[in-house]
């Protein structure tokens, strides 16, 4: 409400990660019906777990690094994150053991950029170099740059 924003420039996705031993995971609900699966509090991925999969047993943590910390501690059978973030967590040391489980289970939280409320000349002049980087790949360079995957 106190300000416009343009059109997406990329989405967050929640994704699972697990152990790589843990071969057979699934992120469908009967697969996940009694498994404990960490997530931050206050968070898309917390209340996706208490929202779409009732029957787990959801863990919620202040912080992700304290999801982590169970996780590697074997507290949790997966974590539920922002994909961005556990990607740059499975680059770690820590995270080496571990992978991400599935597809996204959610990419519906898109990330613009916020400006003034009723500048839509300014809007409309992002709107369009965001829409010519797509077109003409140099989005796509900048994504493959950073990220195996697209997060657009």
């Amino acid at each position: 409400q106190a300000v416009d924003f343009t059109d997406p420039y990329y989405s967050n996705k929640l994704q699972f990660i697990a152990p790589k031993a843990t071969k057979d995971f699934k992120t469908d609900a009967a697969y996940l019906k009694g498994k404990v699966i960490g997530a931050q509090r206050a968070t898309l991925a917390g209340t996706y777990l208490e929202d779409k999969l009732p029957d787990t047993e959801a863990k919620l943590y202040d912080t992700q690094e304290n999801a982590y910390l169970d996780l590697t501690s074997g507290r949790v059978d997966a974590l539920l994150a922002d994909k961005y973030a556990n990607y740059d967590w499975l680059k770690s040391p820590a995270g080496q053991a571990y992978e991400f489980k599935g597809e996204p289970v959610n990419e519906d939280d898109k990330v613009g950029i916020a400006l003034r409320k009723g500048d839509n000349e300014l809007r409309a002049k992002l709107n369009l170099a965001l829409k010519q980087i797509v077109e003409d790949g140099t989005y796509k360079k900048i994504n493959d740059k950073y990220f195996p995957f697209s997060i657009y």
